[in-house]
């Protein structure tokens, strides 16, 4: 975020995208502890495991692919997709890993 500029400075000099920065590491920081959570739920068999993991692949996919798409504006995404043609299959890898916790919804 150094390189893009903004009415004559670096936007990461902007508080209202550092806020959104910090947004984005708590949601990540929460998915991380709410995955560890599950993945020691199913080590200690617990009886609600399943439930759990089923909890985190949803919440982790759901977190991440925000993430990555705020991370794709906060950079401006027709400038990463025009430089780094292997960027548009991720995005929809992205996509279908939200279709996924549609399935998920639809067959629980």
């Amino acid at each position: 975020m150094d390189e893009r500029k903004a009415f004559g400075k670096s936007i990461n000099q902007f508080q209202a995208l550092q806020f959104r920065l910090a947004d984005m590491e708590i949601e990540l920081q929460a998915a991380r502890i709410f995955l560890r959570q599950a993945a020691w739920k199913l080590d200690q068999g617990a009886p609600d495991a399943t439930k759990f993991c089923a909890m985190a692949k949803r919440f982790v996919t759901e977190v991440c692919s925000k993430v990555a798409n705020d991370c794709l504006q906060l950079h401006g995404s027709d400038e990463v997709c025009r430089n780094s043609p292997p960027f548009t299959p991720r995005s929809t890898i992205c996509s279908t890993r939200s279709a996924a916790s549609t399935q998920d919804q639809i067959s629980n």
